[in-house]
Protein backbone atom coordinates (compact mmCIF):
# COMPACT_ATOMS: atom_id res chain seq x y z
CA UNK A 1 0.00 0.00 0.00
CA UNK A 2 2.60 2.37 0.93
CA UNK A 3 4.39 1.93 -2.71
CA UNK A 4 1.11 2.18 -4.52
CA UNK A 5 0.07 5.89 -3.01
CA UNK A 6 4.12 7.08 -2.92
CA UNK A 7 4.71 7.46 0.57
CA UNK A 8 7.63 6.60 2.28
CA UNK A 9 7.76 5.21 5.94
CA UNK A 10 8.50 8.62 7.53
CA UNK A 11 5.10 9.77 6.33
CA UNK A 12 3.27 6.47 7.23
CA UNK A 13 4.21 7.06 10.50
CA UNK A 14 3.63 10.66 11.09
CA UNK A 15 -0.02 9.67 9.50
CA UNK A 16 -0.42 7.56 12.62
CA UNK A 17 -2.76 5.69 11.12
CA UNK A 18 -2.43 2.61 8.56
CA UNK A 19 -2.74 4.14 5.21
CA UNK A 20 -5.42 2.47 4.28
CA UNK A 21 -7.20 4.86 6.56
CA UNK A 22 -5.50 7.78 5.28
CA UNK A 23 -6.34 6.76 1.42
CA UNK A 24 -10.17 6.32 2.28
CA UNK A 25 -10.50 9.40 4.02
CA UNK A 26 -8.89 11.28 0.91
CA UNK A 27 -6.69 14.01 3.79
CA UNK A 28 -5.58 16.58 1.96
CA UNK A 29 -2.75 19.13 2.98
CA UNK A 30 -4.84 21.27 5.19
CA UNK A 31 -6.01 18.27 6.85
CA UNK A 32 -2.90 16.80 7.31
CA UNK A 33 -1.49 19.91 9.19
CA UNK A 34 -3.74 19.44 11.73
CA UNK A 35 -3.08 15.58 12.12
CA UNK A 36 0.47 16.60 12.18
CA UNK A 37 1.46 15.24 9.01
CA UNK A 38 3.50 16.41 6.01
CA UNK A 39 2.24 18.31 3.15
CA UNK A 40 3.74 16.11 0.51
CA UNK A 41 1.92 13.23 1.92
CA UNK A 42 -1.02 15.57 1.68
CA UNK A 43 -0.73 15.86 -1.50
CA UNK A 44 0.05 12.29 -2.13
CA UNK A 45 -2.84 10.85 -0.36
CA UNK A 46 -4.79 13.55 -2.74
CA UNK A 47 -7.79 16.02 -2.84
CA UNK A 48 -8.65 19.48 -3.08
CA UNK A 49 -8.02 22.47 -0.86
CA UNK A 50 -11.46 22.74 0.25
CA UNK A 51 -11.63 19.22 1.69
CA UNK A 52 -9.78 20.65 4.24
CA UNK A 53 -12.15 23.09 5.90
CA UNK A 54 -14.15 19.31 6.02
CA UNK A 55 -11.86 16.58 7.71
CA UNK A 56 -12.86 13.78 5.64
CA UNK A 57 -14.83 14.97 2.88
CA UNK A 58 -14.32 15.27 -0.83
CA UNK A 59 -17.13 18.51 -1.21
CA UNK A 60 -16.34 18.32 -5.27
CA UNK A 61 -17.63 15.26 -5.58
CA UNK A 62 -20.47 15.91 -2.55
CA UNK A 63 -19.64 12.31 -1.86
CA UNK A 64 -19.66 10.47 2.26
CA UNK A 65 -16.87 8.95 3.50
CA UNK A 66 -17.06 5.04 2.83
CA UNK A 67 -13.99 3.06 5.24
CA UNK A 68 -13.96 -0.45 4.34
CA UNK A 69 -13.55 -3.25 7.00
CA UNK A 70 -9.60 -2.59 7.73
CA UNK A 71 -9.87 1.10 7.51
CA UNK A 72 -12.77 0.84 10.40
CA UNK A 73 -10.59 -1.67 12.66
CA UNK A 74 -7.45 1.42 12.00
CA UNK A 75 -9.65 4.16 13.04
CA UNK A 76 -11.28 2.14 16.18
CA UNK A 77 -8.07 0.97 17.68
CA UNK A 78 -6.80 4.90 17.70
CA UNK A 79 -10.32 6.00 19.32
CA UNK A 80 -10.18 3.13 22.26
CA UNK A 81 -8.27 4.51 24.73
CA UNK A 82 -8.43 0.98 26.40
CA UNK A 83 -6.37 -0.59 23.06
CA UNK A 84 -3.09 0.46 25.30
CA UNK A 85 -4.28 -0.29 28.62
CA UNK A 86 -4.47 -3.90 30.22
CA UNK A 87 -7.43 -3.66 32.19
CA UNK A 88 -9.51 -0.60 31.97
CA UNK A 89 -12.10 -1.16 34.45
CA UNK A 90 -10.07 -1.48 37.37
CA UNK A 91 -9.77 2.43 36.98
CA UNK A 92 -13.19 2.60 36.63
CA UNK A 93 -14.14 1.11 39.44
CA UNK A 94 -11.49 3.12 41.17
CA UNK A 95 -13.24 5.73 40.37
CA UNK A 96 -16.47 4.64 41.67
CA UNK A 97 -14.94 3.50 45.03
CA UNK A 98 -12.97 6.58 45.66
CA UNK A 99 -15.97 9.24 44.55
CA UNK A 100 -18.48 6.85 47.41
CA UNK A 101 -15.88 7.58 49.71
CA UNK A 102 -15.34 11.23 48.84
CA UNK A 103 -19.44 11.18 49.77
CA UNK A 104 -18.95 9.43 52.73
CA UNK A 105 -16.27 11.80 54.09
CA UNK A 106 -16.84 15.65 53.18
CA UNK A 107 -19.76 17.58 53.29
CA UNK A 108 -21.73 16.84 50.11
CA UNK A 109 -24.94 18.46 48.54
CA UNK A 110 -26.07 15.93 46.31
CA UNK A 111 -28.60 16.08 43.20
CA UNK A 112 -29.11 19.89 43.18
CA UNK A 113 -30.41 20.77 39.50
CA UNK A 114 -28.67 22.89 36.97
CA UNK A 115 -31.70 22.08 34.14
CA UNK A 116 -34.88 21.22 32.98
CA UNK A 117 -33.79 17.98 32.51
CA UNK A 118 -33.84 14.82 34.86
CA UNK A 119 -30.07 14.31 33.97
CA UNK A 120 -29.06 17.72 34.85
CA UNK A 121 -28.10 17.47 37.91
CA UNK A 122 -24.70 18.18 40.34
CA UNK A 123 -23.07 16.76 43.89
CA UNK A 124 -21.27 20.12 45.36
CA UNK A 125 -18.71 19.78 47.95
CA UNK A 126 -18.05 23.10 49.68
CA UNK A 127 -14.44 24.24 50.74
CA UNK A 128 -14.63 26.22 54.24
CA UNK A 129 -15.06 29.68 53.88
CA UNK A 130 -17.07 32.46 51.80
CA UNK A 131 -15.91 32.81 48.36
CA UNK A 132 -13.40 29.89 47.19
CA UNK A 133 -13.06 28.73 44.09
CA UNK A 134 -15.39 26.11 42.58
CA UNK A 135 -13.95 23.26 40.29
CA UNK A 136 -16.77 21.88 38.50
CA UNK A 137 -15.66 18.28 36.99
CA UNK A 138 -17.21 16.73 33.67
CA UNK A 139 -17.11 12.75 33.77
CA UNK A 140 -15.85 10.57 30.67
CA UNK A 141 -17.03 7.56 29.02
CA UNK A 142 -17.39 8.66 25.05
CA UNK A 143 -21.12 10.41 26.08
CA UNK A 144 -22.88 7.71 26.84
CA UNK A 145 -20.98 5.44 30.01
CA UNK A 146 -20.20 6.42 33.47
CA UNK A 147 -21.91 9.28 35.77
CA UNK A 148 -21.66 11.94 38.42
CA UNK A 149 -21.84 8.95 40.90
CA UNK A 150 -18.10 7.87 39.57
CA UNK A 151 -16.90 11.36 38.89
CA UNK A 152 -16.28 12.89 42.51
CA UNK A 153 -13.18 10.68 43.03
CA UNK A 154 -11.16 14.28 43.21
CA UNK A 155 -13.11 16.27 45.61
CA UNK A 156 -10.92 15.45 48.54
CA UNK A 157 -7.98 16.93 47.01
CA UNK A 158 -9.65 19.97 45.95
CA UNK A 159 -11.44 20.84 49.11
CA UNK A 160 -8.18 19.99 51.23
CA UNK A 161 -6.62 22.77 49.04
CA UNK A 162 -9.01 25.06 49.12
CA UNK A 163 -11.44 24.33 46.47
CA UNK A 164 -15.09 23.50 46.15
CA UNK A 165 -15.68 20.70 43.66
CA UNK A 166 -18.95 20.08 41.39
CA UNK A 167 -19.24 16.96 39.81
CA UNK A 168 -21.52 17.31 36.55
CA UNK A 169 -24.21 15.06 35.73
CA UNK A 170 -25.65 14.76 31.57
CA UNK A 171 -27.77 12.94 29.56
CA UNK A 172 -26.69 9.81 27.98
CA UNK A 173 -26.47 8.41 24.41
CA UNK A 174 -28.43 6.95 22.83
CA UNK A 175 -30.87 8.46 25.14
CA UNK A 176 -29.72 11.55 23.57
CA UNK A 177 -28.45 12.67 20.34
CA UNK A 178 -24.95 14.68 20.65
CA UNK A 179 -26.62 17.92 19.68
CA UNK A 180 -29.21 17.58 22.52
CA UNK A 181 -26.65 16.27 25.12
CA UNK A 182 -23.82 18.44 24.51
CA UNK A 183 -26.54 21.89 24.76
CA UNK A 184 -27.42 20.77 27.99
CA UNK A 185 -24.28 20.24 29.47
CA UNK A 186 -23.11 23.25 28.21
CA UNK A 187 -26.04 25.42 29.70
CA UNK A 188 -26.14 23.56 33.14
CA UNK A 189 -22.42 24.43 32.90
CA UNK A 190 -23.45 28.09 32.53
CA UNK A 191 -25.70 27.73 34.72
CA UNK A 192 -23.95 27.04 37.70
CA UNK A 193 -21.36 29.53 36.80
CA UNK A 194 -24.11 32.32 36.53
CA UNK A 195 -26.02 30.99 39.97
CA UNK A 196 -23.25 30.49 41.93
CA UNK A 197 -23.24 33.03 44.76
CA UNK A 198 -26.52 31.01 45.90
CA UNK A 199 -24.28 27.94 46.42
CA UNK A 200 -23.11 27.03 50.13
CA UNK A 201 -20.03 29.76 50.42
CA UNK A 202 -21.02 31.30 47.47
CA UNK A 203 -17.80 30.46 45.23
CA UNK A 204 -16.18 33.81 44.03
CA UNK A 205 -14.74 32.34 40.74
CA UNK A 206 -15.49 28.88 38.86
CA UNK A 207 -13.30 26.34 36.80
CA UNK A 208 -13.92 24.13 34.86
CA UNK A 209 -12.57 20.49 34.01
CA UNK A 210 -13.28 17.51 31.68
CA UNK A 211 -12.01 14.27 31.08
CA UNK A 212 -12.28 12.75 27.24
CA UNK A 213 -16.15 13.06 26.70
CA UNK A 214 -16.11 15.59 29.52
CA UNK A 215 -12.88 17.82 28.18
CA UNK A 216 -15.28 18.28 24.77
CA UNK A 217 -18.09 19.27 26.52
CA UNK A 218 -16.32 21.77 28.43
CA UNK A 219 -14.32 23.09 24.91
CA UNK A 220 -18.16 23.31 23.73
CA UNK A 221 -18.93 25.26 26.67
CA UNK A 222 -16.35 27.62 26.51
CA UNK A 223 -17.04 28.51 22.57
CA UNK A 224 -20.73 28.33 22.79
CA UNK A 225 -21.31 32.16 23.03
CA UNK A 226 -25.07 31.81 23.02
CA UNK A 227 -25.06 29.57 25.79
CA UNK A 228 -23.51 32.10 28.26
CA UNK A 229 -25.84 34.75 27.04
CA UNK A 230 -29.13 32.58 28.51
CA UNK A 231 -27.21 32.27 31.45
CA UNK A 232 -26.47 35.73 32.54
CA UNK A 233 -22.62 37.32 31.98
CA UNK A 234 -20.39 35.95 29.59
CA UNK A 235 -18.33 32.71 29.44
CA UNK A 236 -15.01 35.16 29.96
CA UNK A 237 -16.32 37.07 32.98
CA UNK A 238 -17.49 33.72 34.73
CA UNK A 239 -14.94 30.80 33.58
CA UNK A 240 -12.31 31.16 35.62
CA UNK A 241 -10.20 28.74 33.72
CA UNK A 242 -10.23 25.08 32.12
CA UNK A 243 -8.51 21.99 32.33
CA UNK A 244 -8.94 19.59 29.51
CA UNK A 245 -7.56 15.77 29.54
CA UNK A 246 -7.35 13.74 27.19
CA UNK A 247 -10.03 15.25 24.84
CA UNK A 248 -11.58 14.63 21.73
CA UNK A 249 -11.76 18.55 19.87
CA UNK A 250 -12.97 17.38 16.17
CA UNK A 251 -15.79 14.19 16.22
CA UNK A 252 -15.33 13.87 12.43
CA UNK A 253 -12.86 10.76 12.51
CA UNK A 254 -14.78 9.86 15.80
CA UNK A 255 -17.76 9.18 13.61
CA UNK A 256 -16.56 6.47 11.50
CA UNK A 257 -15.79 4.75 14.49
CA UNK A 258 -17.54 1.87 17.04
CA UNK A 259 -18.24 4.97 19.36
CA UNK A 260 -21.12 6.38 17.19
CA UNK A 261 -23.19 3.00 17.08
CA UNK A 262 -24.84 4.76 19.95
CA UNK A 263 -24.73 8.51 19.19
CA UNK A 264 -25.56 7.78 15.73
CA UNK A 265 -24.36 11.08 14.28
CA UNK A 266 -24.31 12.54 10.55
CA UNK A 267 -21.58 14.76 8.90
CA UNK A 268 -23.35 18.03 9.95
CA UNK A 269 -23.80 16.54 13.33
CA UNK A 270 -20.11 15.61 13.97
CA UNK A 271 -19.41 19.22 12.68
CA UNK A 272 -21.90 21.12 14.52
CA UNK A 273 -20.79 19.47 17.96
CA UNK A 274 -16.65 19.37 16.98
CA UNK A 275 -15.09 22.57 19.52
CA UNK A 276 -12.29 22.71 17.12
CA UNK A 277 -14.13 23.94 14.34
CA UNK A 278 -14.99 27.11 16.20
CA UNK A 279 -11.60 28.00 16.60
CA UNK A 280 -9.60 29.63 13.90
CA UNK A 281 -7.02 27.92 12.07
CA UNK A 282 -3.77 28.19 12.93
CA UNK A 283 -0.41 27.54 11.01
CA UNK A 284 1.78 24.50 11.79
CA UNK A 285 4.57 24.87 13.91
CA UNK A 286 6.94 22.99 11.82
CA UNK A 287 7.47 22.68 8.43
CA UNK A 288 5.90 19.08 8.01
CA UNK A 289 3.15 20.55 10.27
CA UNK A 290 4.18 18.49 13.29
CA UNK A 291 3.83 19.26 16.42
CA UNK A 292 7.54 18.66 18.40
CA UNK A 293 7.49 15.25 20.83
CA UNK A 294 6.60 16.99 24.69
CA UNK A 295 6.40 13.79 26.66
CA UNK A 296 9.98 14.96 27.98
CA UNK A 297 9.03 18.58 27.97
CA UNK A 298 8.01 21.30 30.77
CA UNK A 299 4.74 22.40 30.16
CA UNK A 300 4.47 24.96 28.20
CA UNK A 301 1.86 28.62 28.19
CA UNK A 302 1.74 31.41 26.08
CA UNK A 303 0.14 34.70 26.76
CA UNK A 304 -3.05 35.79 25.24
CA UNK A 305 -3.08 38.81 23.21
CA UNK A 306 -5.39 41.61 24.35
CA UNK A 307 -9.03 41.63 24.38
CA UNK A 308 -8.61 37.42 23.96
CA UNK A 309 -12.08 35.84 24.79
CA UNK A 310 -10.50 31.63 26.50
CA UNK A 311 -10.09 31.62 29.97
CA UNK A 312 -6.79 29.84 30.78
CA UNK A 313 -6.48 26.46 29.47
CA UNK A 314 -4.75 23.66 30.89
CA UNK A 315 -4.55 21.15 28.20
CA UNK A 316 -2.79 17.60 29.30
CA UNK A 317 -3.09 14.15 27.93
CA UNK A 318 -0.82 10.71 29.10
CA UNK A 319 2.42 10.44 27.23
CA UNK A 320 0.74 6.78 26.96
CA UNK A 321 -2.17 7.52 25.06
CA UNK A 322 -2.75 6.39 21.42
CA UNK A 323 -2.21 8.66 18.08
CA UNK A 324 -5.33 9.81 18.13
CA UNK A 325 -5.65 11.70 21.09
CA UNK A 326 -2.16 13.21 20.70
CA UNK A 327 -3.35 15.07 17.35
CA UNK A 328 -6.02 15.95 18.84
CA UNK A 329 -4.43 17.67 21.72
CA UNK A 330 -2.00 19.42 19.21
CA UNK A 331 -4.40 20.55 16.62
CA UNK A 332 -6.79 22.26 19.98
CA UNK A 333 -3.60 23.83 21.72
CA UNK A 334 -2.42 25.35 18.18
CA UNK A 335 -6.39 26.52 17.36
CA UNK A 336 -6.88 27.99 20.76
CA UNK A 337 -3.23 29.72 20.99
CA UNK A 338 -4.67 31.19 17.61
CA UNK A 339 -7.14 32.65 19.35
CA UNK A 340 -5.49 34.71 21.77
CA UNK A 341 -5.58 31.66 24.73
CA UNK A 342 -2.86 31.39 27.09
CA UNK A 343 -2.43 27.65 27.31
CA UNK A 344 -0.26 25.26 29.14
CA UNK A 345 0.47 22.30 26.96
CA UNK A 346 1.32 19.39 28.62
CA UNK A 347 2.15 15.86 28.54
CA UNK A 348 2.46 13.69 31.50
CA UNK A 349 4.78 10.91 31.63
CA UNK A 350 4.02 7.70 32.52
CA UNK A 351 0.20 8.35 32.54
CA UNK A 352 -2.53 6.68 30.05
CA UNK A 353 -6.00 7.82 29.26
CA UNK A 354 -7.74 6.42 32.51
CA UNK A 355 -4.98 7.13 35.14
CA UNK A 356 -4.69 10.63 34.43
CA UNK A 357 -7.46 11.73 35.94
CA UNK A 358 -6.87 10.70 39.54
CA UNK A 359 -4.06 13.06 39.37
CA UNK A 360 -6.44 16.13 39.69
CA UNK A 361 -5.48 18.44 42.25
CA UNK A 362 -3.46 15.64 43.99
CA UNK A 363 -0.16 16.93 45.58
CA UNK A 364 3.08 15.45 44.17
CA UNK A 365 1.81 14.89 41.06
CA UNK A 366 2.23 16.82 37.62
CA UNK A 367 -0.71 17.36 36.64
CA UNK A 368 -2.16 18.15 39.70
CA UNK A 369 0.85 20.85 40.32
CA UNK A 370 -0.36 22.50 37.14
CA UNK A 371 -4.09 22.46 38.08
CA UNK A 372 -3.48 23.85 41.34
CA UNK A 373 -1.17 26.66 39.69
CA UNK A 374 -3.58 27.37 37.28
CA UNK A 375 -6.31 28.06 39.62
CA UNK A 376 -4.50 29.91 42.05
CA UNK A 377 -2.97 32.14 39.72
CA UNK A 378 -6.13 33.28 38.83
CA UNK A 379 -7.25 34.44 42.54
CA UNK A 380 -7.11 33.28 46.10
CA UNK A 381 -8.10 30.15 47.15
CA UNK A 382 -10.18 29.00 50.32
CA UNK A 383 -9.17 27.70 54.03
CA UNK A 384 -6.54 24.43 53.70
CA UNK A 385 -8.93 21.75 55.11
CA UNK A 386 -6.90 19.24 55.35
CA UNK A 387 -9.29 16.64 54.17
CA UNK A 388 -12.99 18.05 55.67
CA UNK A 389 -15.52 20.40 55.08
CA UNK A 390 -15.83 23.94 57.19
CA UNK A 391 -18.00 26.44 58.48
CA UNK A 392 -19.63 26.96 55.13
CA UNK A 393 -20.00 23.51 54.24
CA UNK A 394 -21.82 22.60 57.55
CA UNK A 395 -25.27 24.29 56.75
CA UNK A 396 -27.93 21.83 56.04
CA UNK A 397 -27.48 20.18 52.74
CA UNK A 398 -29.95 22.09 50.32
CA UNK A 399 -32.78 20.13 48.62
CA UNK A 400 -33.22 19.14 45.00
CA UNK A 401 -35.36 21.95 44.25
CA UNK A 402 -33.21 24.80 45.52
CA UNK A 403 -31.54 25.44 42.40
CA UNK A 404 -33.60 25.12 39.84
CA UNK A 405 -33.45 27.51 36.52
Amino acid sequence: MRRELGLDLEAEQELGLSLEVGRELGLDPEVCRELGLGAEAGRQLGLGLEAGRDLGLDLEAGRELRLGPEARRELDREYSPSSLVDDPSAFLDRYAADSARARATLTVHRDLRCGPLPEQRFDYFPAPGEGAPLFVFVHGGYWQELSKAEAAFAAPDFVAAGISFAALGYGLAPAYGMRQLTAAAVDSLHWICAHRASLPGAPAAVHLGGHSAGAHLVASALLDAEAGRRAGPRPAGTIASATLLSGVYDLELLRHTYVNDALGMDTAEARECSPLRRLPRAEPSSATGAAPPQSMLPPRSTPPPRGAALPPLLVARGARETTAFDRQQDAFVRRARAAGAAVTDLVVPDRHHFDLPLDLARAGTALGAEVLRVIRSTGPVGVDSGAGGGESGSRAPLTDSTLVP
